[in-house]
């Protein structure tokens, strides 16, 4: 014997709630943060030209937030009339500081190693982003099921360990002297060698 549906309810999601001034300033700043983050790492890493990067990356990337923020608040609102529910809140869209890192010194820092050709980094980078766009346009169809089938802490545990590398452990080590921090664990040893490789590559 089938139950009838239960109809959902038909509402209007408000377009301004408590707490939403909040959220603004803290992305309205996360995005700042991340935008200067971008901007030097272009310009003083990959040495792409100031004209480039304030002229072209950054004015693209402020009309990316515009639309991708807009488009997240769209999906949202028609998800809130779909299901009849005024909790919805849209994903903040901007660009992402580990991922950032993991571009500037993967693909971008050896491309321009390489070549000595800033430009040529950037190709490298776009490309790379391009290969991205692709894995997030396959992820959108299994990523549900993925999501399913793996634990909550195997999928957060790999932003941790992203954090942890490219966040965290570099600035100690530039801060310890090698008298205050001395090679006493191959996690320390391993850090220095990498560190010292990498500012020896940029100087010469």
């Amino acid at each position: 014997m089938s139950s009838a549906s239960v109809p959902i309810p038909s509402i209007t999601p408000p377009l301004w709630t408590r707490g939403d001034l909040n959220a603004f300033f803290g992305l309205g700043i996360n995005m700042l943060v991340n935008v200067l983050v971008l901007a030097g790492l272009s310009a003083f890493v990959v040495q792409i030209p100031a004209d480039d990067v304030y002229h072209t990356i950054l004015p693209a990337l402020g009309i990316e937030l515009l639309i991708g923020n807009c488009f997240y608040f769209y999906l949202a609102k028609k998800l809130a009339e779909k299901e009849g529910r005024n909790d919805v809140t849209a994903m903040p869209y901007g660009p992402s500081v580990p991922h950032m890192f993991i571009v500037t010194f993967v693909v971008m820092l050896p491309t321009f190693i390489a070549t000595k050709d800033p430009v040529k980094a950037w190709e490298a980078g776009l490309a790379w982003a391009f290969i991205i766009c692709v894995i997030i346009l396959i992820g959108a169809f299994v990523g549900p099921y993925i999501r399913k089938l793996t634990p909550r802490a195997a999928m957060l545990g790999t932003l941790a360990g992203i954090s942890i590398t490219f966040i965290s452990m570099r600035p100690p080590t530039q801060v310890a002297s090698p008298r205050d921090f001395p090679d006493r664990t191959p996690i320390a040893w391993g850090c220095r060698e990498c560190i010292r490789e990498y500012d020896e590559a940029i100087l010469h």
